[in-house]
């Protein structure tokens, strides 16, 4: 996503991307009911001006 930080006056993108963890915990099927929680990565870009257009990528597994 892509935003106006306010505070310092520029636009920023943020990246993010969600993991299960260091071991995989099922390979087969994932539900939001099971009792790990995602390990988060995030990394945030400074940009010289606004964005026009955005668009998300396919990970291996066709999860977008």
């Amino acid at each position: 996503y892509t935003y106006y930080n306010q505070r310092y006056r520029r636009y920023e993108a943020v990246s993010s991307s969600l993991f299960e963890g260091p071991a995989q915990y099922n390979d087969s099927a994932f539900s939001s009911f099971d009792p790990i929680e995602p390990v988060v990565q995030s990394k945030a870009y400074i940009l010289p001006y606004g964005v026009n257009a955005i668009q998300v990528t396919t990970t291996e597994k066709g999860i977008t």
